[in-house]
Parts: C-alpha cells; sequence; structure tokens
C-alpha cells in the first residue's frame, strides 16, 4: 500500500471514530424548548385512543409514553417510554 492510500485510510477511519464517539456522547438526551428528555431502556409502549397507557404496555416507574409519531400530531399509537433528562 503505497503512503498515500494509508494516509487516506488513516484520515477515513479518524473521522468514523469521531463521529461515532460523538454521537453516542450526545445521544442520552434529546432537547426539547427548555427541558431535556432521556428515554427509559429501549421499552416500547401503547396508547390508547382514549389518551391512556394500554395496560400490557406500561412504561417503568418514573416514564411517560410519547407517541412516536408525536411531531406528526398523532398522540396515540405505538411510542417509546422518556422521562424528564435532569
Amino acid at each position: 500500500m503505497t503512503p498515500a492510500k494509508l494516509s487516506f485510510n488513516l484520515l477515513a477511519a479518524c473521522l468514523l471514530g469521531m463521529i461515532v464517539v460523538s454521537s453516542a456522547y450526545f445521544y442520552p438526551s434529546h432537547p426539547y424548548g427548555a427541558d431535556s428528555f432521556a428515554q427509559c431502556g429501549t421499552d416500547k409502549c401503547y396508547i390508547d385512543p382514549d389518551r391512556s397507557t394500554s395496560s400490557s404496555y406500561k412504561c417503568p416507574e418514573g416514564c411517560g409514553c410519547i407517541s412516536d409519531r408525536y411531531n406528526y400530531g398523532e398522540y396515540t399509537g405505538w411510542g417509546k417510554c422518556w422521562k424528564k433528562h435532569p
């Protein structure tokens, strides 16, 4: 391998590593206005049409269910469990 190819591969590996590390660092919470929310594990939940959380798919204690399509004005259906991040 020529020095130029080796340098390019090293540069590409470093850039990829920086992207992975920075995305892992910023993942724990998501800003929303003045608040910040963190996902409660990988738990999925379900919001019934009356906007109550389905008893079969409840979130852990201290977490709330937010619809996956909340940003599209749909507040029912499948969602993920979130908690307010300090």
